[in-house]
C-alpha cells in the first residue's frame, strides 16, 4: 500500500438487516502473456480448521477450454464489484485515516521484519491426534457442503454438464433420473459421481450396478481410479460364485438359494457382515427378463439366475433405484 501497488475497498451486502458480511474469497492472477488463473475458497491449515471446519478451494485456468469459462465469469464478477456496480454488494473505498492506520503496522526496518518472520515460523499449532483425524473422516458426510466433497476427493474435474447431471440426480434422489447423453460425453462419470455423493452423505449405504458384461471390468477400474469406490464384481462359473474386489481379492460366497431372504442369501450375508458401504457390480443381461422382474424374491425359481435374484434382492433392500444409465 505504501508503494501504491495494493488497493483496498470495503464490501457489504446491500439491504442487509441481520448483520450479514461480505465473505467470499476470490482472486485472479494474470501473467505477462495474458494467461489468467482464478481461485475461489480458502485453505485454513490450523488445528481448529482440520478438526471443526469444512474447507474448500478451487483453481481455474484460462488456457483450458472448459475452465476458461469460469475464469471469465470470475473476472466479470470481480470487475463489477471493483467498479461498485454489483447489485447485491455495496462497495466503497477506504478512507485515508483507515489506510494510514494500516500503514502504521508495517515494520520500520528489515530487522524488525525478520523478527516477525522468525516469530511466525516458530509458532506451531498443536498436531491433530489420530482420534481427531478419525472423527473428521467418520463425520465428513454430515459436514456442511458434504454433497460436493465427493467431487473434491475424486481424481477428476467433471465437465459442467456432468456436474449438473450428478447434482440433479443426487438432489432429487430417490426420484428417477435417466442419464442418456451421447456416446463419449461421460455417462459413467455422471453415474459414478452421483453414487459417490449419495454414499458420502449417507443417503445410500449399499448399491447395485447392472452393466453389460463386456464393460464390467472397465466400470470397476474407473470407479476405483476416479472416485475411490472399491466395487465388488459378481461372477460365477457353474456352482462357484464369488465377489472379486477392484484389487483382485476374491471373496467366496455361501451356497446360492433363490428362495432365501435377503439377509440369508449368499450376497446378503456378505453385505450384512460388512461395516462400510458395499457396491456390487453385476452383469445386466438377465435383468431384462420380464418374468424375473415381475416376481418377488421369495417367488424366484431355480430358473432365475444368480444375477437376476441379486438384482431383485438388492433393489428391495437399499439399491438407489432412481439412477438409471443408458
Amino acid at each position: 500500500m505504501d508503494e501504491g501497488r495494493l488497493q483496498l475497498k470495503i464490501g457489504e451486502p446491500r439491504n442487509s438487516t441481520n448483520g450479514g458480511i461480505f465473505h467470499p474469497k476470490l482472486g485472479i492472477a494474470t501473467d505477462a502473456d495474458g494467461y489468467s488463473i482464478s481461485f475461489e475458497g480458502s485453505i485454513n491449515e490450523t488445528y481448529n480448521a482440520w478438526y471443526r471446519n469444512y474447507e474448500r478451494f478451487k483453481v481455474h485456468r484460462s488456457w483450458d477450454d472448459v475452465e476458461g469459462e469460469y475464469v471469465e465469469e470470475d473476472i466479470e464478477t470481480f470487475e463489477r464489484l471493483w467498479k461498485e456496480e454489483h447489485e447485491d454488494v455495496e462497495v466503497t473505498d477506504i478512507d485515508e485515516a483507515i489506510e494510514q492506520d494500516i500503514l502504521d503496522w508495517q515494520p520500520e526496518s528489515d530487522e524488525e521484519l525478520q523478527e516477525h518472520v522468525e516469530r511466525l515460523q516458530n509458532t506451531k499449532d498443536p498436531q491433530a491426534s489420530e482420534a481427531a483425524v478419525a472423527q473428521i473422516v467418520s463425520d465428513y458426510g454430515r459436514l456442511p457442503g458434504a454433497l460436493h466433497m465427493a467431487e473434491d476427493i475424486s481424481s477428476i474435474s467433471p465437465w459442467p454438464h456432468q456436474r449438473v447431471a450428478a447434482d440433479t440426480a443426487a438432489s432429487i434422489y430417490p426420484e428417477s433420473l435417466l442419464f442418456c447423453d451421447e456416446v463419449g460425453l461421460g455417462k459413467t462419470i455422471e453415474a459414478g459421481l452421483t453414487i459417490s455423493r449419495l454414499l458420502t452423505i449417507g443417503e445410500v449405504r449399499d448399491a447395485l450396478l447392472l452393466v453389460p458384461a463386456t464393460v464390467q471390468p472397465q466400470w470397476q477400474e474407473e470407479l476405483l481410479e476416479k472416485f475411490n469406490i472399491n466395487t465388488h464384481s459378481y461372477d460365477y462359473a457353474g456352482a462357484q460364485r464369488i465377489l472379486r474386489d477392484a484389487y483382485g481379492r476374491e471373496h467366496a460366497l455361501s451356497e446360492y438359494d433363490p428362495a432365501d431372504d435377503w439377509e440369508n442369501s449368499h450376497i446378503g450375508e456378505f453385505v450384512s457382515e460388512r461395516d462400510g458401504p458395499t457396491v456390487v457390480l453385476a452383469s445386466w443381461h438377465t435383468a431384462r427378463v420380464r418374468a424375473i422382474w415381475s416376481c418377488s424374491p421369495r417367488q424366484s425359481t431355480e430358473a432365475a439366475t444368480a444375477r437376476a435374484a441379486l438384482s431383485l434382492r438388492v433393489k428391495e433392500r437399499s439399491m438407489p433405484t432412481g439412477i438409471s444409465h443408458s
